[in-house]
């Protein structure tokens, strides 16, 4: 018996997710991605890029996720980002996060990739992509289980290379990937994923900006008996 681990993108996008882009959906947005309603100020593209910006007073220039997440899926979460050198400047102490994974409505919030001067890009207190790192193009790659129970995991890949090669900054199994509070509070049964600026905390000195590429999401299968799928040769 042969397991196989395949990819495909989300086979369905929710009507709401549908309604908000409506017929006037800008043909640069990643596939099964809109732009977040929450945005104060919309992401715009750049040359084959995506800008996000914040000023002071505003607090989210985001997209988000448009596939249907649910208890039991697996999924790959892939970006590319480009944080200025001078992002020090504008964010001063400021909570800021580029990625964002909650329960569907925002609650329960679940875990982030979160972005300062000090420890650059951090996804539970682990730094993905130090300061230096800033002023170049970085791979983001994350993979899990969404579980209400201990069968989930987490998988945090960051830095040069593919998905499966880049330096592996975070891994953890048998939790409850679907429950806040560190595996403790209440369980969602679906889920919303945003990238961009969001400002969690605190207050924007100055305007302050990244970039990012090639975005993607991409539902993961284990295929059982491939061989005795397979014709006769």
């Amino acid at each position: 018996m042969v397991a196989l681990l395949g990819a495909c993108q989300p086979e369905t996008t929710p009507a709401a997710a549908i309604a908000a882009a409506g017929t006037d959906r800008p043909d640069w947005l990643p596939e099964h991605y809109t732009i977040s309603t929450r945005s104060d100020r919309a992401p715009e593209p750049e040359d084959g890029e995506i800008a996000f910006r914040l000023g002071p007073g505003e607090r989210a220039s985001a997209l988000a996720g448009g596939g249907i997440y649910r208890v039991g899926h697996q999924y790959l979460y892939s970006f590319e980002v480009f944080v200025p050198e001078d992002l020090a400047g504008g964010a001063g102490g400021a909570g800021l996060s580029l990625a964002r994974w909650q329960g569907a409505g925002g609650r329960p919030e679940l875990f982030s990739l979160d972005l300062d001067a000090r420890r650059g890009i951090s996804f539970r207190g682990r730094t993905c992509v130090p300061p230096s790192g800033f002023g170049q193009w970085q791979q983001v790659y994350l993979r899990l289980r969404w579980a209400t129970d201990a069968t989930g995991f987490l998988e945090l890949r960051c830095g040069n290379g593919q998905s499966f090669s880049a330096p592996l900054i975070h891994l953890e199994s048998n939790i409850a990937t679907a429950r806040g509070d560190g595996g403790r509070g209440a369980a969602a049964e679906r889920f919303l994923f945003e990238i961009g600026l969001m400002l969690e905390n605190g207050r924007l000195r100055q305007p302050v900006e990244l970039r990012m590429r090639r975005v993607a999401e991409r539902r993961l299968y284990v295929i059982f008996n491939l061989d005795e799928a397979a014709p006769p040769r």
